[in-house]
């Protein structure tokens, strides 16, 4: 199966390439596409081609997979932006030794995702059998918060941050960091709604076939410390892109590299301690080590002013989220002692409802400061979806001045005293470079 699956590889590193043209041009759509095509190539391999090859058939589906979403759907969405092509081979060009230059420290050294993966096999090899597939199945449900709020956003955020470094306004570029990494930090209250129905979401993904009870009580009770480390992971990737679009690849390398290699026996204590469970919290610590190191490596290189809100923000964040997870436990318990969550079917609902009132307390936190702000902005929404909709109405009955940057029509456009109907990023980059 590796012989099929390697060519793959080709795939996503011509894929990467692609990507990047669109990415210059602030095109997100199509790269958006490359994963979901990816998964679905690898499952019509499993549905179509099992029956047939056996467990080949999932690696005919990976390159499948491959091949359409990440590389002929991604050329055709480069040469729709402008992307031209022709066959050169020399390896003395400069901007191939420049390439070369940038990402030979991505080759060589050891990057946050990479290493986790390395360390967390390499430490699960000394515990029981089964502890690996467990450690791997709860750092897979972290990976989706992680790329929701870490590489998405990085991903879009990057071609502003490069543009502006190529101005050198770095006033502007940590403003840009600052903001995301605040955003970034949302991942925590939703961490906590994973870590409360770790169970029901462990059930619900994964417990069929020989994927039994045991083994969902085992990734269950890993899955939190994995989601301890998850704000972390989400920022480094935000970050190391400061450095990258300075074109400064070799730092945040060396930082991670030297980070994870001091995490070394602090894993191994930990593993010492509480078997998978403490080599999910020591990766966890790691990163969160490393990510600090390197934001506070780039507020001392760019003389960061607005670092201190950024770490306020944090602390807010995880104060807020040990209460909401108190609230939220309370209300899972109360619902496992009358629903058992053993079936697919009870599971869902217990997430169903513990999620609804995670969604009534998120907006209610949210309406309480809006009726108490001074400046309301909305960036990049329609106005369309509740609650969240109403809170620009709660900030003007309190007598707030509402600004709107969207490029449709919102139902609050006739009573707010800034409308901008252009793309969001430019326009808060500018505010930024305003304010600072």
């Amino acid at each position: 199966m590796t012989r099929i699956i390697l060519p793959a590889q080709f795939f996503f590193f011509a894929g990467g390439l692609f990507m990047a043209v669109q990415f210059t041009k602030e095109k997100f759509f199509i790269p958006a596409l490359a994963p979901l095509i990816y998964n679905l190539g690898i499952i019509c391999g499993g549905i179509f081609l099992y029956p047939y090859l056996g467990m080949e058939g999932f690696a005919w589906g990976v390159l499948g997979g491959a091949f359409a979403g990440n590389f002929v759907l991604q050329w055709v969405g480069a040469k729709n932006q402008g992307l031209r092509h022709q066959w050169i081979i020399n390896f003395f060009h400069p901007d191939f030794k420049r390439y070369v230059l940038i990402t030979l420290p991505f080759m060589v050294g050891l990057t946050v995702t990479f290493s986790t993966e390395i360390l967390m096999k390499f430490f699960g090899s000394f515990l029981e059998p089964g502890h690996i597939a467990a450690m791997n199945y709860a750092l897979r449900i972290m990976f989706i918060l992680v790329g929701f709020f870490g590489q998405a956003i990085g991903m879009a955020s990057y071609p502003f941050m490069a543009q502006i470094a190529v101005t050198g306004d770095m006033d502007r570029l940590n403003e840009i960091i600052n903001q995301t990494l605040k955003f970034i930090f949302l991942v925590i209250p939703f961490s906590v709604l994973f870590i409360v129905l770790r169970h029901e979401i462990v059930l619900i993904l994964f417990q069929r076939g020989e994927f039994d009870a045991a083994a969902t009580r085992v990734t269950a009770g890993i899955l939190p410390f994995f989601m301890a480390g998850a704000f972390a992971f989400s920022a480094q990737t935000i970050v190391a892109r400061g450095f990258y679009a300075l074109e400064n690849t070799l730092f945040p390398a060396l930082v991670s590299t030297v980070c994870m290699l001091a995490g070394l026996p602090v894993i191994y204590l930990c593993m010492q301690a509480l078997g998978a469970k403490g080599v999910a919290l020591g990766l966890s610590l790691t990163v969160v080590f490393s990510t600090f190191a390197l934001f506070e490596s780039w507020n001392k290189k760019t003389k960061n002013p607005g670092k201190g809100r950024v770490y306020l923000f944090l602390v807010k964040l995880l104060f807020a989220g040990l209460c909401l997870g108190a609230l939220l436990f309370a209300a899972r318990q109360g619902l496992a002692h009358m629903i058992q969550p053993v079936t697919t079917g009870s599971a869902l609902l217990i997430c169903i409802v513990t999620g609804l009132l995670f969604a009534i307390l998120m907006p209610a936190a949210a309406i309480e400061l809006s009726s108490r702000c001074d400046v309301f902005i909305v960036v990049g929404s329609t106005l369309l979806v509740q609650p969240a909709a109403l809170m620009p109405g709660y900030a003007l009955d309190a007598g707030a001045f509402l600004a709107i940057i969207n490029l449709s029509a919102t139902p609050y456009d006739n009573r707010c005293q800034v409308l901008i109907r252009e793309k969001a990023g430019p326009v808060l980059a500018d505010i930024a470079a305003q304010v600072s």
